[in-house]
């Protein structure tokens, strides 16, 4: 997959202004590849859908720190 790192800095400073719909998006962007690599350290899917719900909990009450998608992608 190829990330369009122009978008995603738009989506990342949107998202920092604390709009629940674009946030959503861009955690979307993430969901897939962050959930394998949860169940894969973790061993079960359970505990990997538990860990992510935390993590985006967490990314979405920071989001507005970032200062530019590379902070979110490499944070």
């Amino acid at each position: 997959m190829t990330i369009d790192d122009n978008g995603e800095e738009a989506l990342v400073r949107r998202a920092g202004r604390e709009t629940t719909r674009r946030s959503r998006q861009l955690f979307r962007r993430y969901q897939r590849q962050l959930l394998g690599t949860a169940r894969r350290i973790l061993g079960n899917a359970e505990d990997a859908e538990d860990a992510l719900q935390d993590a985006l909990l967490s990314a979405y009450r920071n989001v507005s720190r970032l200062r530019d998608a590379a902070s979110f992608r490499h944070g």
